[in-house]
């Protein structure tokens, strides 16, 4: 049986998946954009991935983030399929990649994951791997050892009935008072009403994050939905003349920012 991870570990682990969550949404959307006849450069993107959700998944399981490490496995092998041309990153592959990427930072924020959700995305990525003969992972609960199944735990001796008769003495134990003084009590009295506004305070904050982090996910989804005409105007300014170019590459940086 493994010890919990402390908390000073899991830090460590909560700011390195922030880190590869930023690689992998700038290596997919740098992948996307890739032209067919840039293909070093998409292999070495591609490549870099793969390491990057490889190193995440040995974070997770280092300290027992089932969830995370499952899907920086199924992740892994995707990389691993297309860095080796077994499998193209279309945008529907690319979606499925992004929907990981959201249900990690959702496990990264906090947030309650919806099972079906999960099930669902855990179900997309398993297809992918299965188009491309690959194999995902079987986590199994832990069971005992031998030496824990086979050991017996006796029950405590019953005592006979002349043991049991013995007459029994009823203690009332002592209640205890304490002199408190008008104003100290006031004064107690206003600490645990400032106590109670400071809570009520800190749900409306913990609640306005949570609106601003389904906001941003409410983006997310959005930018996807244009994603691929972006890419394609992308693309084509390559062809374009230099002054379109220039004009379209002012907008897109602005649209990035």
């Amino acid at each position: 049986m493994t010890d919990s991870p402390d908390a000073d570990l899991l830090n460590i682990f909560w700011v390195e998946v922030k880190e590869y969550l930023e690689a992998l949404n700038n290596g997919l959307l740098q992948v996307e954009m890739l032209s067919e006849e840039d293909e070093s450069a998409r292999k070495n993107v591609l490549r870099e991935m793969n390491r990057v959700a490889h190193s995440m998944k040995g974070a997770a399981r280092a300290v027992g983030i089932n969830l995370i490490e499952t899907i920086a496995h199924y992740m892994e092998e995707i990389f691993g399929a297309a860095q080796d041309s077994k499998l193209m990153i279309e945008p529907d592959v690319a979606d499925v990649l992004y929907d990981g990427i959201d249900l990690i930072q959702q496990v990264v924020a906090g947030e309650e994951n919806d099972s079906e959700t999960v099930a669902a995305v855990l179900a997309n990525m398993e297809r992918i791997i299965a188009t491309i003969g690959g194999e995902a992972p079987t986590i199994t609960p832990p069971t005992p050892s031998g030496s824990d199944a086979s050991e017996v735990i006796e029950a405590p001796a019953v005592e006979s009935a002349s043991e049991s008769q013995s007459p029994t003495v009823i203690v009332r134990p002592v209640e205890e008072t304490i002199r408190v003084t008008v104003s100290k009590l006031d004064r107690l009295m206003a600490e645990a009403s400032e106590l109670l506004v400071s809570r009520m305070h800190s749900e409306d904050h913990a609640r306005h994050i949570r609106q601003l982090r389904q906001q941003l996910n409410r983006w997310g989804r959005e930018w996807r939905t244009v994603r691929a005409a972006y890419i394609r105007l992308a693309r084509r300014m390559q062809d374009s003349p230099d002054d379109l170019a220039s004009d379209l590459s002012s907008l897109f940086k602005f649209l990035e920012v």
